[in-house]
């Protein structure tokens, strides 16, 4: 009567014979003679545990069994209990079980591993912020060259044009001239082939090309500026920072996520600036 873990005596059909107060406290009954009025199935707060109980308990004991009890009051708790198979004249078959209350076990083992959980995403991101940071590195290179190579294709196709520009007017002084059969069929032959490839249009397109490639070019340049920021690893010391810039630059980083869920409107004030660790920031 005077243990501190909870004593049960079943029968095999989970009626209750006695109880002592250590596990009326753990279920929250009043009295033995409340707890003898219900079957132990009643207690149980998933009935497939009960399954497992009894399966267990064929082999003539369960040891360590953790499952959930319900309580008078409707909460649940966590239990760890042990059965043994007894049998004497006067009750025949009977189980006799300890029960120990682990709610505070159990709660501790949960928020253990949702720390490890946490711990394990902390670790993944910063890593995902080394590899981002290592990346944006190499496409730095890619992007550097493309964008010169772009600016002297730009210089060329002024060249170019120029020239195109040059050999129209030198085919338009041709009209009141008497040419050679022969210049006369290449000069045909230049004036169809420049009208088939619409000439004028590709002169001028050209350009707006050249243009939406630099864009191009430019946004990745500022993409991954902005992503090295985001994800520098190095950065632990607090510094002057202007949170405007962090939150743009942030908003760049995940455009392609937020363009199919929202429009984002910015309205940025000036606000001083904070010192802060702007990755964290």
């Amino acid at each position: 009567q005077n243990v501190p873990m909870g004593i049960l005596l079943t029968n095999p059909e989970g009626r209750i014979l006695d109880a002592n107060p250590a596990l009326l406290d753990i279920l929250g009954v009043p009295s033995v003679e409340d707890i003898q009025q219900s079957m132990i199935q009643n207690f149980y707060y998933n009935q497939e545990d009960r399954n497992i109980f009894l399966e267990g308990i064929k082999t003539g004991q369960v040891n360590n069994l953790e499952l959930r009890f319900k309580k008078t009051d409707g909460s649940s708790i966590w239990c760890s209990i042990s059965s043994v198979l007894q049998e004497n004249n006067q009750e025949g078959e009977f189980y006799l079980s300890s029960v120990q209350d682990i709610t505070e076990r159990k709660k501790m083992e949960e928020e253990k591993a949702n720390l490890m959980i946490q711990l394990t995403q902390t670790e993944k991101l910063a890593s995902i912020g080394q590899l981002a940071a290592g990346v944006a590195h190499e496409i730095n290179n890619p992007v550097g060259f493309v964008s010169s190579n772009l600016n002297s294709l730009s210089d060329y196709i002024t060249d170019l044009n120029r020239l195109i520009n040059l050999s129209h007017r030198l085919i338009h002084t041709l009209e009141d001239k008497d040419l050679t059969p022969e210049v006369t069929e290449l000069k045909n032959e230049i004036q169809a082939f420049s009208k088939e490839i619409d000439l004028e249009f590709i002169s001028q397109d050209i350009g707006d090309l050249m243009d939406d490639c630099q864009e191009g070019l430019d946004r990745i340049g500022k993409i991954v500026i902005d992503l090295k920021d985001f994800a520098h690893p190095g950065k632990k010391e607090p510094e002057l920072c202007n949170v405007n810039v962090g939150i743009a630059s942030t908003l760049n980083v995940i455009t392609n996520e937020l363009k199919y869920k929202a429009t984002v409107v910015t309205d940025y004030s000036t606000v001083p600036l904070i010192m802060a660790v702007p990755q964290q920031i």
